[in-house]
């Protein structure tokens, strides 16, 4: 095998900036928040959360809690451990103590392991497999009928498998506290040694197809250039120039590509981008006593904390800084992505929280297109359907918001035509959108509370 481990130290020593980032905060105190030990969070393809605690599996839209329990459901468990939905909206649970549950919305239907019977994490490939990582007993692969063993022994903290991820070549990888493991395309077997040494926790792909990883205790964050890493290692900088905590439990990647990084052990945050780091300020920064269990990114950017014991903390109105000289272009030249922007409907909101409905607006005539809020994209290269798609979005106080409609294609009648509905909770607004190749439709929402 060719060797994989050519380290690349960067830099020795950088200075760690402060971004001020607006929190909200849920506990079992002041939310339907079932427990404060939060161990994972993703989203739905509507983008509903779904948050995975230690006393049951909770839904939140931003207005509406509904927790599911053995008190209410028949959920095997309340012991959650990993989230991940599959193509067809089911979601799949990794439990701490009943193995791998399925949930279609309706049913729960429970997968068992050999004993400990704790999953991890598990995701799903693109032949709709999954793949299950387990605490002390190694790697499995479900495929709807059987479960197989795919790689480590039994009873071992060393087969402990943190994280799964799939790469462009369909590859797949896992993290260990023995490293970072590579399973080839196709194949079944792991290749030795790890593609990368050390107890790694978290994997990331970014847009370019780089994996992203991290590590502890030593907390490390490389990403894989060709046939080598790049390796940043956080024991080497400047005391107090760096995060406090050398244990780097989470990596996860803005829409922008920068890396978002998070301890274990002391909730902090940082981004990463162009060797300089960004420290994102946390509400418990220094005072939790056992830190950050998982981090999500959701389509706007917001950034979702998971926490052992501090329950859920939410970020708002977090702008990187390429969002930001885009939605200063918005503002100020009417114009964004080289096309003009034609503001075609104004809108007062009572609430935050806006609900966004879209479809095609005659028939279904291939149109697609791209939503921008504020600068920012929410999804990208839609086909407009009949049926609809249905987005949340939160308004800034107190400033115009912009919500873009940028035309992909044509479709076969020129424009681009949409149908919207826009529900911010009191009030339900129609409204038609018009886009093409020199204009963009463009609604201006303003946030007035009654």
């Amino acid at each position: 095998m060719k060797l994989r481990f050519t380290i690349l130290f960067l830099i020795s020593a950088f200075a760690l900036s402060a971004q001020d980032t607006s929190w909200a905060i849920f506990t079992t105190r002041n939310s339907p928040l079932p427990d404060n030990n939060v161990s994972d969070i993703a989203f739905d393809r509507n983008g509903v959360a779904w948050i995975a605690t230690w006393n049951g599996l909770v839904r939140y839209d931003g207005k509406d809690w509904k927790v599911f329990n053995t008190s209410n459901s028949t959920i095997p468990t309340n012991l959650l451990n990993h989230l991940a939905f599959d193509r067809s909206g089911t979601l799949w649970i990794g439990t701490n103590s009943d193995g791998l549950v399925r949930y279609d919305g309706s049913k729960w239907t429970q997968v068992k392991l050999p004993e400990p019977n704790i999953v991890l994490t598990v995701e799903i490939d693109k032949q709709g497999r999954k793949w299950i990582g387990t605490f002390t007993d190694g790697l499995y692969l479900y495929d709807g009928t059987k479960t197989e063993k795919i790689w480590g022994g039994t009873n071992s903290l060393d087969y402990n498998v943190n994280d799964i991820l799939f790469d462009q070549q369909g590859s797949t990888w896992f993290a260990t506290p023995l490293g970072a493991f590579m399973i080839p395309a196709g194949s079944k077997e792991p290749q030795t040694p790890p593609e990368f040494p050390g107890h790694v926790f978290d994997l990331a792909m970014d847009h370019s197809g780089r994996i992203w990883l991290t590590t502890l205790p030593v907390g490390k964050l490389a990403w894989n250039i060709g046939d080598g890493w790049n390796e940043l290692d956080l024991t080497t900088t400047g005391a107090g120039n760096t995060m406090s905590s050398y244990h780097l439990q989470s990596v996860n990647i803005f829409p922008s590509g920068a890396v978002l990084t998070g301890t274990s052990v002391v909730g902090e945050l940082a981004r990463y981008e162009d060797n300089s780091w960004t420290k994102i300020l946390t509400p418990f920064a220094h005072e939790m006593k056992e830190g950050i269990s998982s981090v999500a990114i959701d389509h706007l950017n917001n950034i979702w904390v998971g926490t052992w014991g501090q329950g859920l903390m939410i970020s708002s109105h977090f702008m990187e800084k390429e969002e930001t000289i885009a939605f200063e272009s918005i503002v100020t030249k009417h114009e964004f992505e080289q096309r003009e922007i034609e503001e075609q409907h104004t809108i007062v909101c009572r609430s935050p929280t806006v609900e966004i409905k879209l479809w095609d607006q005659l028939r279904e005539d291939g149109d697609s297109v791209s939503l921008n809020f504020n600068g920012k994209w929410i999804v990208r290269h839609l086909a407009l359907e009949r049926k609809g798609t249905i987005l949340t979005i939160n308004l800034k106080p107190g400033e115009d918001n912009y919500l873009i409609l940028h035309a992909e294609n044509l479709g076969r009648v020129p424009p681009n035509t949409a149908a919207m509905q826009v529900n911010d909770g009191s009030r339900v607004h129609k409204i038609n959108l018009r886009s093409d190749f020199k204009k963009s439709g463009t609604i201006r929402l303003v946030y007035q509370p009654e």
